[in-house]
Order: C-alpha cells, then sequence, then structure tokens
C-alpha cells in the first residue's frame, strides 16, 4: 500500500521512537506492506525536514529508501479549481495540505496519513479522525481519497507481530 504522511505523524515517528525497537510504520515498509509517497518536488520532504529536524528525517527517509519503501510519485495530480475553492471555505488553506492531498491522489491507494485536524475539519480541533468531518467527507467524495489517523492506520494495518502505533499513542486511547 501506498500513502503520504503529513510531518505530524513523520514527526512523532522520528521523536516517538522506542529505542532500538522498529516503529510500526517501519516495521510494514520491512515486510514490503507500504510505501511512503511524497510530491515530485520533495516539498513534503521540505516541510518534515522544518518539523522533525532534517537530521533524523533523512535518516528515516535513507532506511525506508534502502527496503523499497520511500519513493516520489511520478507526477503529482492537481486538484481542480473549484475543489481547492471549496476546500479553502471549510480552512483548507495550508499550502503544504494541499500538496500532501495532490500527491495522494497521484497514488493508486489514495491515502493520507495525518494528525492534524484541518485534514477533517479545520474550525473544529477535537474533529481529528471523524470521517463526517467536512474536510475528509469531501476528499473521500470528490477525490476518493482515504484520511486515516496514524493509529488508525496502524489498527487496520497491523503488523505481523501485532502491535499498533506507539505506546503512547495507545495509552492515550485507553
Amino acid at each position: 500500500m501506498d500513502i503520504v504522511l503529513d510531518s505530524c505523524c513523520l514527526h512523532h515517528l522520528v521523536r516517538g521512537g522506542r529505542g532500538d525497537s522498529p516503529d510500526d510504520v517501519t516495521t510494514l515498509v520491512k515486510e514490503r506492506r507500504l510505501r511512503i509517497v511524497v510530491d515530485t518536488t520533495a516539498a513534503i520532504v521540505d516541510e518534515w525536514h522544518r518539523t522533525a529536524g532534517a537530521e533524523a528525517t533523512q535518516a528515516l527517509i535513507i532506511y525506508w529508501s534502502e527496503l523499497g519503501g520511500f519513493i516520489k510519485a511520478a507526477k503529482t495530480t492537481k486538484l481542480s479549481g473549484s475543489l481547492k475553492k471549496r476546500l479553502h471555505n471549510l480552512g483548507f488553506t495550508d499550502t503544504i495540505d494541499r500538496v500532501i492531498v495532490e500527491t495522494a491522489a497521484s497514488t493508486a491507494d489514495r491515502r493520507v496519513v495525518t494528525n492534524d485536524p484541518d485534514f477533517w475539519d479545520p474550525k473544529n480541533r477535537a474533529s481529528i479522525g471523524d470521517r463526517t468531518a467536512p474536510v475528509c467527507a469531501m476528499l473521500r467524495k470528490e477525490e476518493s481519497i482515504t484520511v486515516d489517523t496514524l493509529l488508525g492506520f496502524l489498527q487496520g494495518h497491523s503488523t505481523q507481530s501485532g502491535k499498533h502505533g506507539h505506546p503512547k499513542e495507545r495509552a492515550g486511547k485507553r
């Protein structure tokens, strides 16, 4: 499966590590069940560097690349002007968020993994994970793009070890 990760999730992965135990995303990459996709210009990678730190981010990218789990999209699909305007009216205004959506639209699996509330309802920070929230629903209806939280994605795609998410994230969901 191909996914586009936002910087919130990547920050969680590089900062929330468990010592020498691999995170569940990397385990899925190792199992050849997951590839991380970025845009053709690597604007997503630049955002990851700013958010999670260039050194840690680059080490993870190199590792995923060596495993065959990190790719640049062959091309990035542009959203229609009318869809961009409707998303903007909902408060979905961040350029990198639009690049993430356009990159997901260029993949066969059309999936964004994010903990950023803007992908659900920018006007309601508590909407994270609500599939009926306006931005998430519009992306699903108009572009067949699925938006998942990191925990939701991992629960739906558990590793062979049966673990789900980072321990800190699991502890908060009990």
